[in-house]
């Protein structure tokens, strides 16, 4: 599984943070900002100047748009006290306890935990809250922890990221996301069915999958559903086409 892409964070540390090896690490500790709307700069600002800590107390950070940043990354966090020198700290920006967790944050957090627990040796069962190694709410009630540890689970499973697995599929001018797999190509169902405008449902007592009213046995993949991408187009009344200069597949 590939380092995800992801960026500097802004300022930089004030003094020499210690080493922290995945090796020594048995936790992924999840958190909110307690807060609206407020950025990495932000955050910034209240651990170093308002906190007077030499630097970020999380490891990573992602943004509402689903950028990861690099804090301290392989180094010892300032996240939670009395465990930072076991657990690295992800931080997610907004308020889960009256703001919903974007699908970018949440494949972003899919992506940045598997590769995080591949290094660490750990499984989806070390993705743990705030709130459960301390007397914390964080990261709140619509932190989206089930479909994390899922996503993460089956990355773990399948040994890649989905980032990793590309295919080019073009509907009405737009990439959908895709894959190819043992010469065949998959499609990301809810990535078609916005473009399309086809419902997709999730049912929480009988775990089944619905496609424009038909129920499907997808491949997951960091909480994602794919089905090969032919038998989902002919469903619902497209033609597959194949642009062999291009090397496009063609859903009209």
């Amino acid at each position: 599984m590939k380092k995800p892409q992801m960026r500097a964070a802004p300022r930089q540390a004030s003094s020499p943070l210690t080493d922290l090896s995945p090796n020594d690490v048995g936790l992924l500790v999840q958190h909110h900002m307690a807060h609206s709307s407020g950025n990495l700069h932000d955050v910034a600002r209240w651990h170093m100047d308002d906190n007077v800590w030499n630097y970020i107390g999380y490891n990573y950070w992602i943004a509402f748009d689903g950028t990861i940043y690099k804090c301290r990354g392989f180094k010892q966090g300032a996240h939670v006290s009395n465990h930072n020198h076991y657990t690295y700290g992800i931080g997610y920006q907004g308020h889960f306890g009256s703001q919903n967790m974007t699908e970018e944050q949440l494949e972003s957090g899919i992506i940045l935990n598997a590769w995080l627990a591949q290094e660490c040796g750990l499984s989806a069962d070390e993705i743990v809250g705030h709130g459960d190694v301390a007397a914390s709410a964080c990261p709140e009630r619509n932190f989206r922890m089930s479909e994390l540890k899922d996503g993460v689970e089956a990355a773990l499973e399948k040994g890649v990221s989905a980032s990793e697995l590309n295919a080019k599929i073009v509907y009405d001018g737009n990439d959908v996301k895709g894959f190819v797999e043992d010469g065949r190509t998959y499609v990301q169902l809810r990535n078609l069915a916005d473009l399309v405008g086809v419902q997709i449902d999730y049912d929480n007592d009988t775990k089944e999958i619905t496609f424009d009213g038909k129920v499907v046995d997808p491949i997951v993949i960091e909480g994602r559903s794919y089905l090969p991408v032919r038998e989902v187009a002919e469903d619902i009344g497209l033609s597959v086409d194949w642009d062999q200069d291009s090397r496009t597949v063609l859903l009209k």
